[in-house]
């Protein structure tokens, strides 16, 4: 059964998100009012790797946003979107892995001629 439910909100933005019943995104709507203007960003996710998503990992992962500074656009899924569209322009990540499949290098691609994009993500154990 697929589930929908709000990740974030405050009095001028708010976002939508709906998951597929094995934990995988099925689409994002993100809605900003701004001096009497409404934006709309629809985000529909194509395909998606076999790996792990780092917020299968991050306790408090909803207090990162997609497109954080240094946090990169990872998205609250049990998997690594490959392609997305969002609103009408194809998106593709590319990733490298660590030994326990979870992202190491994460490349980001505009299809539109935009800006590529690679963070790197080192993981350390917590005691």
């Amino acid at each position: 059964m697929d589930s929908t439910r709000c990740i974030y909100t405050n009095w001028d933005y708010f976002t939508k998100i709906k998951w597929a019943a094995n934990g995988n995104l099925l689409q994002k709507t993100e809605t900003e009012k701004s001096f009497g203007t409404t934006k709309v960003e629809l985000t529909k996710y194509l395909s998606f790797d076999d790996k792990n998503n780092i917020t299968q990992i991050l306790p408090l992962w909803q207090y990162f946003r997609e497109n954080a500074k240094g946090f990169g656009w990872f998205t609250p899924s049990l998997n690594n979107v490959l392609q997305k569209n969002v609103n009408g322009t194809i998106r593709k990540s590319t990733y490298e892995y660590n030994q326990y499949n979870y992202p190491s290098v994460i490349t980001y691609i505009d299809d539109n001629g935009g800006d590529t994009k690679s963070f790197k993500y080192e993981y350390q154990e917590v005691k």
